[in-house]
Parts: C-alpha cells; sequence; structure tokens
C-alpha cells in the first residue's frame, strides 16, 4: 500500500506541478494579450484623434477659405462703387450698391459667417463678425462719398474706414491660420479621460 500511496502522492504532485505550469503559461499568455489589446487601443486612439484633426482642419479650411472668398467677392464691387463715386456719378453708385449682385455678394458673405460659427472656434466668429461689420460700413462708403448718405464722409473718415477694414480681414486671417494649427481636444465619449 505504500507503493499505491507513493504512486498516488507521486502522480497528484505531478498533475499538480503540470497544472501550476500550465497556469504560469495561461497567465503570461493571459499578460501579453493584455498588453497587446493596451497597445492596440493606445494606436486606435491616436489613430482616432489624427483622422478628428484631419477631418476637423478640412472643414474649418474651407469654411474659412469660403469666407475669404465671399469677402474678396463683396470688395470687387465695394471697389467699382468706391471708383464711380469718385467720378462723381451718384447715381450709378447708388445703382450699384442697390444691385442684385451687390446683395448676393454680401449674402454669400453672410452665408460663410454663419459656416464659420458652425466650424468655430469662437475667436474665429469673433474675427469674422469683426470683418462683416468693416464689409457693411465699407459698402455704405461710396454713399458718403457721393453725398447721397446724410453723413459726408471726410478724407480722414476714408482712412481709418480703409485702414479698420483691412486690419479686422487681416485679424480674421491670422486668428483662421491660429485655429487651423490648433489640433483641438479629443477623446473617445465611451472611454473616460
Amino acid at each position: 500500500m505504500d507503493d499505491a500511496v507513493s504512486a498516488l502522492i507521486g502522480s497528484l504532485a505531478g498533475a499538480a506541478a503540470t497544472a501550476a505550469a500550465s497556469l504560469l503559461a495561461v497567465r503570461a499568455a493571459v499578460r501579453g494579450e493584455l498588453a497587446r489589446l493596451r497597445q492596440e487601443h493606445a494606436q486606435f486612439d491616436q489613430q482616432g484623434r489624427a483622422d478628428h484633426v484631419r477631418v476637423r482642419r478640412d472643414a474649418r479650411r474651407a469654411a474659412y477659405a469660403g469666407f475669404a472668398e465671399a469677402f474678396y467677392g463683396v470688395m470687387e464691387l465695394v471697389t467699382e462703387a468706391h471708383e464711380t463715386s469718385e467720378a462723381g456719378d451718384t447715381r450709378a453708385v447708388l445703382d450699384l450698391i442697390q444691385s442684385e449682385a451687390a446683395a448676393a455678394a454680401h449674402g454669400r458673405l453672410l452665408r460663410a459667417r454663419s459656416v464659420i460659427a458652425i466650424e468655430g472656434p469662437d475667436y474665429v466668429v469673433r474675427e469674422a463678425e469683426a470683418v462683416t461689420e468693416r464689409v457693411d460700413i465699407w459698402l455704405k462708403m461710396p454713399l458718403r462719398i457721393a453725398g447721397i448718405s446724410r453723413t459726408p464722409l471726410q478724407v480722414a473718415d476714408h482712412a481709418s474706414i480703409e485702414s479698420g477694414f483691412h486690419t479686422a480681414f487681416q485679424d480674421f486671417t491670422q486668428a483662421a491660420n491660429r485655429a487651423l494649427d490648433d489640433e483641438g481636444s479629443w477623446s473617445r465619449p465611451d472611454v473616460p479621460a
């Protein structure tokens, strides 16, 4: 019986050693798999952030470019109106400013500003609004030059309006460039930060 008990104890010890070795192997495999999953998760987060930044930047770039294009469309009409007013043809100035082309150009600028309001960020929206306000002033300037407005334009006013107008657009472009360089923050909604 001692031999049977010894054999039984030996086989139990062997089975326990085999089970312990298997358990250690499984535990090592689980640790390796967890490390691999963590690495994949980190890569997924990095790729998600890169995709988010790219999509965000592309949408903003399109919004800002649309605003600049609309701005230059208004500027062409404003320049034409300004040149006409300097020639003294007040009726032509009034017709140009009240034309469908001027209304359409101003409407495109306002729609482009609305897209910027959606894309953001807030500091770019504020600068786009400042440009729009300056465009409104600029659109009224030929009327003042031509004497159609109740408030006549003085030479000093013209320089001030033009300077403020260009400064506002320059501020917009600087803010837009800063927003395009900013990666912003991104985190997956299902993963706590």
